[in-house]
C-alpha cells in the first residue's frame, strides 16, 4: 500500500501543479462537455505480449474542459489551449488484461485559427488508471503487461472537430493513442498501447470567445548563463520478487532562455539505485552474470543535454542522456529523462517530477526538489 501511495502522491502533485497554474485566472471563461468513444487495436511493441493480442479493445470518456481566456501570455503564445478533467474505462476484451477505470488532467492545443469554426485538435492527457486484472503468478501468470493495480494513464488524440445542429454541439473524429505503466515500481512493466478510431460530441451552451491573434514575436531578454543542482528520490524494482528499493539522483545543469517559453540545458547526472545493487548482487550469487564482484558497481554517471519547455509556472523537461560512467552495463548507453517542474519559493527553489527512461521502457519516477540561486 505505501508504494501505491507513492504513486498517488505523484499523480496529484502533477494535478496540483496543473490546478494552482489555471486557478489565478481571473476572467471567467465558457466550459463545456464532452463523449468519447473508440475502437482500436493493443500495439504488439514486444514480442512477449503476443499472447495478449486477441481482440479489439473499446474505449471511452466523458470530459468536463474550460475554454481558454483572453488575457494570458503564455496561452497566447500557445493559441490559446483549452484544459479540463476526465474520466475513462477501456475494456481490452482480454481476460488477462481485463477492463481498466482511470481519471486524467488534460490539455487540448488548437493546430488552426482559433476562432474558426471547423477545428483540427492535439488532446493530451495524464493521470491515474486502476486495472482489474493486474499480473497474479497463481491466478493471471500471462499479464506481463501490468503487473499492478495502480496504472499511469497517458493519452494522445488527434481529431478534427465541426460543429452540427449549431454552434453549439459539435462531432469530433480521429486517432487516439492509449499507454498504461506503471513506471516499473512493480516488474514486469512491459506496459500496454492501444490505438483506436474515435468518435466523439461536444456540447458547450454558452458562445465561445473570440481570440486576438498572437503577437507578432516577442521580444527575448538578454541573459546570463544560470546553473541549477536537484536532488530526487524515488523506489523501484530491477527484477520480479527482489522487492522495491530506494533511488536517488542528484543533477547539476546550467541553462540557457532562448525564447519566452524554452530554455536548453546541459549537465550531469549521478544516479544510486539499491534495486539494481539487490539484482546485481543476485546475478552474482546464482552466477547467472557478473563473475567478478569487482563488476558490480551499480551507480552511473551521465552527461546530459535538453530543452525546458514553460507554460505559465508549469515547465516541461526533456533530456537525453549518454553515461560516462555505468560499469555495470545493466541498460542501454543512452538515456531519457521526461519531467514536470513548478516554482515553490522566489523562483529559486522547485519542485520536480522526473520519469528516467531507456528506449521507451519506464525505469523509475522520482520526486525531487531543484534549487537555483538568484540571477543577479
Amino acid at each position: 500500500m505505501a508504494l501505491y501511495s507513492k504513486i498517488n502522491l505523484s499523480v496529484l502533485l502533477v494535478f496540483i501543479f496543473i490546478w494552482i497554474d489555471h486557478s489565478s485566472i481571473a476572467q471567467n471563461t465558457p466550459d463545456y462537455w464532452q463523449v468519447d468513444y473508440g475502437i482500436g487495436s493493443i500495439i504488439k511493441h514486444k514480442k512477449l505480449i503476443a499472447h495478449l493480442v486477441t481482440a479489439h479493445p473499446h474505449f471511452a470518456s466523458i470530459s468536463w474542459q474550460k475554454n481558454a481566456d483572453t488575457k494570458t501570455p503564455w496561452k497566447q503564445r500557445y493559441n490559446y489551449p483549452d484544459w479540463g478533467l476526465s474520466v475513462s474505462f477501456q475494456d481490452f476484451n482480454n481476460p488477462n488484461l481485463g477492463k481498466v477505470f482511470g481519471i486524467q488532467y488534460q490539455t487540448t492545443y488548437y493546430l488552426l485559427n482559433r476562432n474558426a469554426k471547423n477545428q483540427l485538435n492535439l488532446q493530451v492527457r495524464t493521470g491515474l488508471a486502476y486495472d482489474t486484472s493486474p499480473l497474479d503468478l497463481e491466478s493471471n501468470n500471462k499479464n506481463v503487461a501490468m503487473s499492478s493495480n495502480i496504472q499511469l494513464a497517458e493519452f494522445f488524440k488527434l481529431e478534427y472537430n465541426y460543429p452540427i445542429l449549431g454552434e453549439r454541439c459539435h462531432f469530433q473524429a480521429g486517432l487516439l493513442l492509449t499507454h498504461y505503466s506503471n513506471a516499473s515500481y512493480k516488474n514486469p512493466n512491459f506496459g500496454i498501447n492501444s490505438l483506436f478510431i474515435n468518435l466523439g460530441l461536444r456540447y458547450q451552451e454558452k458562445q465561445s470567445l473570440h481570440y486576438p491573434k498572437k503577437a507578432k514575436r516577442e521580444s527575448i531578454p538578454k541573459e546570463k548563463l544560470h546553473y541549477s543542482v536537484s536532488f530526487n528520490l524515488g523506489i523501484h524494482e530491477s527484477k520480479a520478487g527482489l522487492g522495491d528499493k530506494p533511488v536517488y539522483a542528484i543533477s547539476v545543469y546550467t541553462h540557457k532562455k532562448i525564447g519566452q517559453k524554452s530554455f536548453l540545458q546541459s549537465g550531469l547526472d549521478f544516479f544510486n539505485s539499491q534495486a539494481v545493487k539487490a539484482l546485481a548482487e543476485f546475478r552474482y550469487h546464482t552466477q547467472i552474470e557478473y563473475p567478478n564482484r569487482e563488476l558490480l558497481d551499480h551507480k552511473q554517471l551521465g552527461l546530459f543535454v535538453g530543452h525546458e519547455l514553460v507554460f505559465n509556472k508549469i515547465s516541461l523537461e526533456t533530456n537525453v542522456g549518454y553515461y560516462l560512467y555505468h560499469p555495470l552495463m545493466n541498460t542501454p548507453s543512452v538515456y531519457q529523462k521526461i519531467g514536470l517542474k513548478h516554482p515553490l519559493y522566489s523562483n529559486t527553489v522547485a519542485l520536480d517530477l522526473t520519469l528516467k527512461v531507456h528506449n521507451f521502457k519506464a525505469e523509475y519516477v522520482m520526486l525531487g526538489i531543484v534549487y537555483s540561486p538568484k540571477k543577479k
